[in-house]
C-alpha cells in the first residue's frame, strides 16, 4: 500500500510538472493539492512543481496556499540533495516566509524540526546564516537553542577579522543579521544590538534586511527598558515595510529585496510591536 501510494504521489507531481512547463499553474496545482507535504517526493522535479505554484499563489495573495507549496519545495530539495549547499538551504528562507505569512504555527514548527534535522550538522557559513535566520524567525524554545550553537558558532568564525574578507557585503550583512537574531533569542541584548549594527554598516542599503535589524534593535530596546527608542526604531522600520506590502507582492528584487525578505520584515517587526506594548524589563 505504501508503495502504491508513493507511486501515485510521484505520477501526481510528474503531470504536474508537465502543466507547469505549459503554463497552466492552476491545474498543476490541483493535482499537487492531493499531495501531502510532508509526503512530498524526493526531487527536482517535485521541488520545481511546488515552487511554480507556489509563486502563483504568492503574486495573487494566497498566502496559506502558497505556504503550502513552498514547504513542499523545502522538503523535496532537503531529501533529494544531500549535499552542505545553500541550494538547499535557501528555500527554507520562502517556506518559513508563507508559513509565518499564513499563521500556521503548526507548520512552521515542522519545517523548524525538519531544518534543525538536516542542517545542524553544517559547516557551510551561507547555510548557517539561513538556518539561523530560518528557525528563529520567531520566538524559540528553549530546547531550540543549543542545537544551534554550532551555527551560530561558524558564522561567526566566518566573520572574524583574521578570515578571508567576503566577497559579498550582502552575505556578509545577513551574516551578521543572523547573528543578532540569535543573540537576540539567547536574550544576550548588547551582543544582539552590536551584530545588528554591523549588520546595517554593511552593503548598500538592502531595505528588508535594514528593517529586520531595527525590528531586532527595537525589541532589543524593548527588552532593554528603552521604550523611546525602541518605538522610534519600528516606526521608522514600519513605514518602509507597510510601503512595500501597499502594493502587490512581486517575485523580483526591489531594494536589493527578495519577496521572503520583505515578509519576514514584517514579521519580526510584528513581534516587535507586540513587545513595545509590554511593561518594562
Amino acid at each position: 500500500v505504501a508503495l502504491r501510494g508513493r507511486a501515485e504521489r510521484r505520477e501526481l507531481v510528474a503531470k504536474a510538472a508537465v502543466l507547469v512547463v505549459h503554463g497552466k499553474p492552476a491545474e498543476a496545482d490541483l493535482l499537487l493539492a492531493q499531495v501531502p507535504v510532508d509526503e512530498t517526493p524526493s526531487s527536482l522535479e517535485a521541488a520545481n512543481a511546488f515552487q511554480a505554484a507556489g509563486e502563483w499563489h504568492l503574486v495573487s495573495g494566497r498566502w496559506e496556499a502558497a505556504a503550502e507549496r513552498f514547504a513542499g519545495v523545502a522538503r523535496a530539495m532537503a531529501n533529494v540533495d544531500p549535499s552542505d549547499s545553500d541550494n538547499v538551504s535557501r528555500h527554507l528562507l520562502a517556506a518559513v516566509a508563507a508559513v509565518c505569512q499564513s499563521g500556521d504555527q503548526a507548520r512552521y514548527e515542522w519545517i523548524r524540526k525538519m531544518a534543525l534535522e538536516r542542517f545542524a550538522g553544517s559547516t557551510h557559513k551561507v547555510v548557517a546564516e539561513q538556518v539561523l535566520k530560518a528557525v528563529l524567525l520567531r520566538p524559540a524554545e528553549p530546547w531550540m537553542l543549543p542545537p544551534l550553537r554550532p551555527l551560530a558558532e561558524r558564522v561567526e568564525r566566518a566573520l572574524a577579522p583574521e578570515e578571508s574578507p567576503w566577497d559579498n557585503a550582502e552575505l556578509e550583512g545577513w551574516s551578521c543579521f543572523s547573528l543578532a537574531l540569535y543573540n537576540y533569542r539567547e536574550a544576550d541584548f548588547p551582543r544582539a544590538l552590536q551584530w545588528a549594527e554591523r549588520s546595517l554598516s554593511l552593503g548598500r542599503g538592502n531595505a528588508a534586511r535594514k528593517a529586520s535589524c531595527q525590528a531586532v534593535m527595537a525589541m532589543t530596546a524593548a527588552r532593554t527598558g528603552n521604550m523611546e527608542q525602541a518605538q522610534a526604531l519600528w516606526e521608522e522600520a514600519q513605514q518602509v515595510v507597510a510601503e512595500r506590502f501597499s502594493r502587490p507582492m512581486s517575485l523580483k528584487a526591489e531594494q536589493q529585496s527578495l519577496w521572503f525578505d520583505w515578509v519576514n520584515a514584517r514579521t519580526l517587526l510584528e513581534e516587535a510591536a507586540g513587545d513595545l506594548n509590554r511593561p518594562g524589563p
